[in-house]
């Protein structure tokens, strides 16, 4: 199970979550715009329509990940039921 949080929190079940190792990706994952390879991915797990999310690697940040969210998937709406909103504070040294 995966909890994020960030000012919203949301809490997924494993089999709703599809992960990319970074092993799977295009040589080019990392390349800044983004390459055609990594965009025909996403297209891909999107029309499969087959999960919910999907994590990948960060590519600022390659120890870190991304959730990108299926609004086109089936469970979406009660994902979008079970959002609690969260108070997040930043830290001054941030601005």
């Amino acid at each position: 199970m995966i909890v994020l949080s960030c000012p919203w929190v949301m809490t997924l079940e494993d089999d709703a979550i599809m992960a990319l190792a970074e092993e799977s990706l295009p040589k080019d994952w990392r390349a800044d715009p983004p390459p055609s390879s990594t965009m025909a991915i996403g297209d891909e797990w999107l029309a499969g329509n087959e999960s919910l999310a999907l994590v990948v690697p960060s590519t600022v940040v390659p120890q870190q990940f991304n959730l990108i969210i299926n609004p086109n998937f089936a469970g979406f709406g009660e994902l979008e039921k079970s959002l609690s909103a969260e108070p997040f504070v930043f830290d001054d040294r941030l601005e």
